[in-house]
């Protein structure tokens, strides 16, 4: 995926209540962006979260020695939907205070620090629920553990690595699309 690309969809997407300011004559939303470019942007965002949330459920399944299953693929569904959601909640920060006149180093450095604690949270509380069934021994605990072991392993690594990665690769895009542009 290309820094332009990137950029058009963190731009496209994540601005989405200005492209949906327009209502219609029912009292509804007036789109006013073109629905491929929407739908194209939304799976380059998930592109981007996903691959911080695998890293850690694999990991996870494999530290506690457990195989890959219907269960443990059921909690990457879970996962994945978190991961993308602390994605959003970075990016869209960031891209607002560019949009207020910041540089990419401030915007970047400030989008990170004041969105710790909603991604934080937003991951600790998945994670928090998921171990009473990560240490269960009880009937159906075999099902149970490889969903919560993927779940608890991926929020870590994807959390850390939204938190850590994903504003420098922001950071990076935005300075070569502002290059390509220039």
């Amino acid at each position: 995926m290309s820094a332009l690309g990137i950029h058009k969809c963190f731009g496209s997407v994540l601005n989405a209540e200005q492209h949906f300011s327009l209502h219609d004559e029912m009292g509804g939303f007036k789109n006013t962006a073109p629905k491929n470019q929407i739908e194209q942007c939304i799976v380059e965002i998930r592109i981007e979260g996903i691959p911080f949330a695998i890293v850690g459920g694999v990991l996870a399944l494999a530290v506690r020695g457990m195989p890959f299953s219907i269960s443990a693929g059921v909690g990457f569904i879970a996962l994945f939907g978190v991961a993308v959601l602390n994605v959003l909640v970075m990016v869209s920060y960031i891209n607002k205070l560019r949009e207020d006149g910041r540089n990419i180093s401030d915007a970047v450095r400030e989008g990170a620090m004041i969105r710790l604690r909603p991604v934080l949270m937003t991951a600790l509380v998945a994670s928090l629920g998921f171990i009473p069934m990560a240490v269960a021994t009880s009937a159906g605990a075999e099902v149970q553990r490889p969903l919560a072991t993927v779940v608890i392993g991926g929020l870590i690594t994807s959390t850390l690595l939204t938190l850590l990665i994903l504003p420098t690769l922001y950071g990076w895009f935005e300075r070569d699309f502002a290059r390509a542009e220039g």
